[in-house]
């Protein structure tokens, strides 16, 4: 849906994943589930912001 709104999306498998790409790209809109592999949702979104 997004992608057909003219959004670029950046998926990932785990909030390590998601960081990286991060990283490489920054992002203005993080979308995430609550449990991930690796970390929760929220530890993801504090991560993002720091």
């Amino acid at each position: 849906m997004l992608i057909e709104l003219g959004h670029d999306v950046i998926e990932a498998g785990s909030a390590g994943e998601a960081l990286s790409a991060m990283k490489a790209e920054p992002v203005q809109v993080l979308i995430t589930d609550l449990g991930l592999p690796d970390m929760n949702g929220g530890e993801l979104s504090r991560h993002a912001r720091a």
